[in-house]
């Protein structure tokens, strides 16, 4: 069947195209506001007491001069804090626009105790202290990178000297440098590596600028990077931003903007009053200049140069680039699309900010009829970019363990950046792009892969598989992936547990292996095992209980391999045993190495013989020395004297003598060996009486125990231990046995002979 895969996903319900985001009122006079990743933090210089101002935002105390604020959701103010230290108000904030830290200054001096600089983490619907710092002197400026790595403030000192200090997300000082003046703008590379800062000093009583650009990678505090530029060439630095290169872009007092590398620099003029630059991650540049009508984009890699201007309504104040968006702060803020074309533009306040992917908020300043004299309020307001992407893909069918690329177009039909990253998992499903992640710029659409992971246990069948397409911000799609998994059994051939691949076997030994048999697959299936040997192909095996085995999908079941090692096999020959399981043309194989090991039996014939003898008399034992094992047996002899419990002894009155005490035994063959006995000449035994017969313990019918032993040199040594009782009475006696006893060993030979002196016996 062919399988079916369509994704078209709009995101969740879009505003109306460029819609505003409303209005808020707050109380106080506005300082400073940045984005979180959801959610705008704005400060004010003092909020008076609860009930003054038509506000939802006031704190237990009845002051407030900080404030969390919804966005782009409806505007609602959703905490507000009395910020810490002597003096009301806030100096200056930092906003991580991609996490969720605000670093907060506040203003002071050496002359106020408690702390000046505040690092505030939003949880939920609330702003939570951090960790508090006392810094020695007054903070000027401050700033933190978008990710809320790292924060930074420049600080004029109690001494008039001015401190660049760089502190961690958790309140660490990772570096700190002395500034050559008063500080006016701090600004970080957008992977938080790099850090610019710029201000004036006075040289030879002229004020002049400077630009400083630290490399926080390293070790060393001093900058990589440091100019002083006269005003005669230029001016008191006003702005500073850089690239994730170390690109150093510097707006000056004189309306100039400038490009320094460590080569050199390149600058262009701007207009005749204060000049602004802000720089995007693709080295994007857009300035403006005060008392000029217009701002402007660049290309800054090598030079600035100037590739569109864009009429301003008023005059200009600053200029930030979001690509493809410029926004130009004037009497408007102004939205300019990629061609300059305005897209938007609403009310300018004191304070502009604008989020990663062009959000943004203005706040606004107007008296309080209703309220006490002086008291101010701010009108908050912003601007919602609609938000709407699409993906669409060709048609796949994918298998069971395998991986499936289809060509997909994911496309951005909104007017704000998203960063899209569409995943889907499902009953052995992953699906997701290559890259994972993709930045969208408005009205632009990619041609990317679209990846289908199926597992092997992936249910088979069509269906729809939601996707998920986690677009920021706010702006999160799903779609559904219509897929066909192919039914595909996938079976491997393991041996079971405690079994091993490589072993040592003997002639004529039958050799059983245990065998797994796993079913990772989506389907039912037979699995037909066979047997290939690489060397000798005689080895006669049996599959048991039968050749083909049925394995559930998911499952696992266990099957028996007998393989018979030839009586014959010569020693040393190396048989590899190649185990293969088929099922539905594929094939699974496990490889067994199987050695024929030399190896050495020894045997003693007969295992047991028992005489009468007369007085005196010798007789002979004729014993042969078998050997069963598969090489030649250098075979030691020896015999000893046992009593009735089977422990050594001296035969006091008895001779004993072995004829051989080493053998040399073929393959497959035997050698003789005589053991002589002599009985005591005089019964009864004299030496039983008075306690010196050694192992004779009847004076009037001694016996003998004689133990044979045979070790082979090989080192394959067993013993069969076979004691045959010394009855008088030997017509009583069993008849004797050529086999092992059952439950002895066979690999030794051990013979015992017992001889009974009788008195009417004769030789």
């Amino acid at each position: 069947m062919v399988g079916l895969l369509a994704v078209t996903a709009t995101a969740s319900a879009a505003p109306p195209e460029q819609a505003d985001w409303g209005t808020l009122t707050l109380e106080g006079d506005p300082v400073d506001a940045g984005f979180l990743d959801d959610g705008l933090v704005y400060a004010t210089t003092a909020a008076g007491p609860a009930g003054t101002a038509e506000t939802t935002c006031t704190t237990d105390t009845g002051d407030a001069d900080l404030f969390l604020v919804s966005f782009p959701e409806e505007p609602g103010c959703l905490d507000a804090i009395d910020a810490p230290g002597t003096a009301d108000g806030v100096q200056a904030l930092a906003t991580a626009e991609r996490g969720d830290l605000a670093l907060v200054a506040l203003p002071g001096d050496t002359q106020l105790s408690g702390p000046n600089l505040v690092m505030y983490e939003r949880s939920d619907e609330n702003l939570t202290e951090r960790w508090t710092e006392t810094v020695d002197g007054r903070i000027l400026a401050v700033e933190m990178d978008a990710e809320g790595q790292r924060g930074a403030v420049a600080v004029r000192t109690a001494d008039g000297n001015h401190r660049l200090i760089v502190v961690s997300a958790g309140g660490d000082r990772q570096h700190e440098a002395s500034l050559p003046g008063h500080p006016r703008d701090l600004g970080f590379s957008d992977s938080a590596r790099f850090l610019a800062a710029g201000g004036n000093t006075t040289d030879d009583d002229r004020t002049v600028g400077w630009v400083n650009l630290y490399d926080l990678a390293s070790e060393n505090d001093e900058p990589v990077i440091e100019r002083t530029i006269p005003r005669s060439r230029a001016g008191i630095v006003t702005s500073t931003a850089l690239t994730d290169e170390g690109q150093l872009y510097v707006g000056l007092l004189d309306g100039t903007a400038r490009l320094e590398r460590q080569d050199g620099f390149s600058e262009v003029s701007v207009g005749t009053d204060p000049a602004h630059v802000d720089v995007d991650a693709d080295g994007d540049v857009a300035f403006a200049a005060a008392g000029n009508t217009t701002a402007r984009l660049a290309s800054g890699q090598d030079r600035l140069e100037a590739s569109w201007f864009a009429t301003v309504n008023g005059t200009s104040q600053d200029a930030i680039v979001r690509p493809p968006h410029l926004f130009a702060v004037a009497e408007t803020v102004d939205g300019f699309g990629p061609n300059g074309d305005r897209l938007w533009e609403m009310r300018a306040g004191p304070v502009v900010s604008f989020n990663a992917t062009g959000l943004g908020a203005a706040i606004a300043t107007e008296a309080d009829e209703g309220g006490p004299s002086g008291t101010q309020t701010s009108v908050l307001e912003g601007r919602v970019l609609h938000r709407e992407v699409s993906l669409e893909a060709d048609a796949v069918t994918v298998s069971p363990g395998s991986i499936v690329r289809s060509n997909t177009t994911l496309a951005n039909t909104g007017a704000a950046i998203v960063n899209v990253t569409p995943t889907a998992t499902d009953q052995g499903l992953r699906v997701h792009t290559e890259p994972a992640s993709l930045d969208l710029l408005p009205g632009t659409d990619t041609d990317t892969a679209l990846v289908v992971d199926a597992r092997p246990d992936a249910a088979a069948g069509q269906r729809s598989v939601p996707v998920d397409l986690q677009a920021r911000p706010s702006a999160d799609g799903n779609a559904t992936l219509a897929v066909n998994v192919t039914s595909a059994p996938n079976v491997t051939v393991g041996l079971a547990g405690g079994e091993v691949a490589d072993r040592t076997v003997t002639q004529g030994q039958t050799v059983t292996l245990r065998l797994d048999l796993k079913n990772r697959g989506n389907a039912e299936t037979d699995v037909e095992l066979d047997l290939q040997q690489t060397v000798d192909r005689n080895w006669a095996f049996r599959v048991q209980p039968d050749d083909t085995v049925r394995v559930p999908a998911g499952a696992a079941t266990t099957a028996r391999v007998a393989i018979d090692v030839p009586p014959g096999a010569e020693n040393g020959t190396e048989n590899r045993i190649l185990v293969q399981g088929t099922s539905q043309d594929r094939v699974s194989s496990l490889q067994v190495n199987l050695t024929v090991n030399p190896f050495e039996v020894i045997r003693l014939r007969p295992d047991q013989i028992s005489q009468e003898m007369a007085p005196g008399e010798t007789r002979a034992y004729d014993v042969t020395v078998e050997n069963l094992g598969s090489v030649d047996a250098v075979t030691d002899l020896s015999v000893r004297a046992i009593d009735s419990e089977g422990e050594p002894c001296v035969p006091t009155v008895w001779g004993l003598t072995l004829g051989a005490s080493q053998v040399n035994v073929p393959s497959r063959g035997s050698q003789p060996v005589r053991v002589e006995i002599t009985a005591p000449a005089e019964i009864p035994v004299p030496e039983v009486e008075n306690g010196t017969a050694g192992c004779t313990d009847d004076a009037q019918r001694p016996r003998l125990r004689v133990e044979l032993h045979g070790i082979s040199q090989g080192g394959s040594e067993d013993r069969s231990l076979l004691f045959a009782n010394a009855d008088p009475n030997l017509a009583e006696e069993p008849e004797t046995n050529d086999q092992p006893a059952p439950g002895l060993a066979v690999l030794a030979g051990v013979l015992t002979l017992t001889a009974t002196a009788s008195r009417g016996a004769k030789p």
